[in-house]
This record gives C-alpha cells, sequence and structure tokens, in this order.
C-alpha cells in the first residue's frame, strides 16, 4: 500500500527497484514476491545484513540482487556493483538518518 507505483508493472515490463540501506530484506522482497513483476537490487553498510538479505524467504536470485556497498564513500562505484541496469525507483528509508549531513548530498547522486 506504501508504493502503489510497484504494483504497475507487468511481467514483460518489470520494475527495478534499487533499495540502499536494504537491511534484511524486510522492506521490498515482500512487496516483491507481492507484485511478481519487480527486479530488487538491495545494497547495504552491513555485510550481516546482506547475508541475510540473501537468505530472506522472499529472496529470489532470478529477480534479486543484494551486497555489501557504502554510499558515502561511493568506491567502488555502484554501477560495478549493481551493473549497468537503470532503476526505475529507489528507496533510502532510514539510510539518510544513519548518516552525518555532510555525506548526504554523496549518498542521493
Amino acid at each position: 500500500r506504501e508504493f502503489p507505483e510497484l504494483l504497475e508493472g507487468t511481467d514483460e515490463t518489470p520494475i527495478t527497484v534499487l533499495e540502499a540501506g536494504c537491511g534484511v530484506g524486510n522492506g521490498m522482497l515482500p512487496t516483491a514476491r507481492k507484485a511478481g513483476n519487480i527486479r530488487v537490487i538491495g545494497c547495504d553498510f552491513s555485510a550481516n545484513a546482506v547475508e541475510l538479505f540473501q537468505k530472506h524467504d522472499d529472496f529470489d536470485p532470478e529477480t534479486c540482487r543484494a551486497f555489501q556497498f557504502d554510499l558515502t564513500t561511493r568506491s567502488p562505484p555502484l554501477v560495478e556493483l549493481a551493473g549497468a541496469c537503470v532503476a526505475d525507483y529507489a528507496t533510502l528509508i532510514f539510510v539518510l538518518s544513519a548518516m552525518s549531513p555532510e555525506k548526504m548530498p554523496l549518498a542521493v547522486k
């Protein structure tokens, strides 16, 4: 209900969502399962969170990818880890509040 736009994709034209600060997958993975037409790229500062994301019941390696990434350094560049795909939507739920204000502009670029 929070993201009705994500339910608009079709099997022929799936929606790709970059979930920055994906945590253990409780945000986007259930939505992807319900919609059935979403590809999820998740990244998180915590390697433990990414590992749990990949073990989540709704994680499907055909439509989901997750990796450790620090948005405040951008090294290596995000495109090297996420691939050359274009995200239709990006979520940063709780991410910006976890970093210092001077690093926020780099995170949203």
